[in-house]
Formats: structure tokens, C-alpha cells, sequence
């Protein structure tokens, strides 16, 4: 369970960050990845009712995602059939950061691949070359996120 006070910290900081990204004052982006695969991980689906539905399921390859969605509804998303791996978003971020209009912040996600040393430490040159790219690491620390 995360401490009350440092849950009402992160979310007037992620408030005021919503604020400052309506204004057009900065760019606000949400980072996460995900898999997508022809082999379903729950064996049912949503159909009218009386009605039966065959889903085929197929081993083929599994096809993995980073995406950062902006507040404005911009998607950029990076893919690739290997697993991803912290040195994937460090790449896919300094890609990102490349191209960049308006003072960025980024709320990464909570898992692994956004908490490791290696993430971290480019995360810390990111923001010091002073080219706008910024974290916020303010979503709460709660499984049900990652």
C-alpha cells in the first residue's frame, strides 16, 4: 500500500502536469508496452447471447509494443517480435526525444523495464542535457498498473 501523503504529492503533480499539457505550455506522454499474439490468453469472448463463436487460435508470432500517447491523442509506438528489454525503450525514447517540439514530460509505467539501472541512468543524462525530455514517476506503485 502506497503512503497517503506521497499518493497526494504524485497526483497534484500528475494534475499540474495536466494543466501545464492543456495549456500547450508542454507535451504530455504516457509510456507502457504490451503484446499482442493470435493465441488468447482467456479461452472465451463477448457474443450475443444464443449465439456460439469459434475462435481459431494460432502460435504464430507474438508482436510487442512501446507507445507513448500524448494528452492530445498522438500515439507513437515502437515494435518488435523479441522480447523487450529496457535497452528497447532507451532506444525507442532516444528516438523519441529526437523530435521533439514543446518541453516533454514522460510518465513512464511501473514495471521492471522502467525501473532498472540501466533506465534510470539514461534517464538522469536525459535530463541533464537540458533538451526539454523529463520523467514523471507518478503513477501509483500498485500491480493492478503494470
Amino acid at each position: 500500500m502506497q503512503d497517503p501523503q506521497e499518493y497526494e504529492q504524485k497526483r497534484l503533480t500528475l494534475l499540474t502536469l495536466l494543466v501545464l499539457a492543456q495549456g500547450g505550455y508542454i507535451e504530455l506522454c504516457f509510456g507502457d508496452e504490451s503484446g499482442f499474439s493470435l493465441m488468447p490468453a482467456v479461452p472465451c469472448g463477448w457474443i450475443k447471447k444464443g449465439r456460439q463463436a469459434c475462435i481459431l487460435s494460432q502460435h504464430k508470432g507474438r508482436v510487442n509494443v512501446f507507445g507513448l500517447l500524448s494528452t492530445r491523442g498522438k500515439l507513437i509506438s515502437y515494435q518488435k517480435t523479441e522480447s523487450l528489454n529496457s535497452a528497447f525503450i532507451i532506444e525507442c525514447l532516444t528516438d523519441f526525444a529526437q523530435n521533439l517540439h514543446l518541453p516533454t514530460v514522460v510518465v513512464p509505467g511501473n514495471a521492471p523495464l522502467h525501473t532498472s539501472a540501466a533506465f534510470r541512468a539514461q534517464q538522469a543524462e536525459w535530463e541533464a542535457c537540458k533538451t526539454g525530455f523529463f520523467f514523471a514517476n507518478v503513477l501509483p506503485d500498485n500491480p493492478f498498473y503494470q
